[in-house]
């Protein structure tokens, strides 16, 4: 990854990792062992983040 140029920024059940420069924003959801809930979640904080960038 770092050999592209991208940086690994490690996140947990519900965190959203933001890329403001490249207007990205991601949360792990199934890369992590995670009930439907907890992915429920992070989907659901993605959402306002991406809200909060428009």
């Amino acid at each position: 990854i770092e050999e592209m140029g991208a940086k690994h920024a490690a996140s947990n059940h519900g965190e959203v990792v933001i890329d403001k420069e490249n207007r990205l924003v991601t949360t792990p959801c199934y890369m992590l062992d995670a009930r439907v809930d907890q992915i429920a979640a992070g989907a659901e904080n993605l959402v306002s983040a991406m809200l909060d960038m428009i």
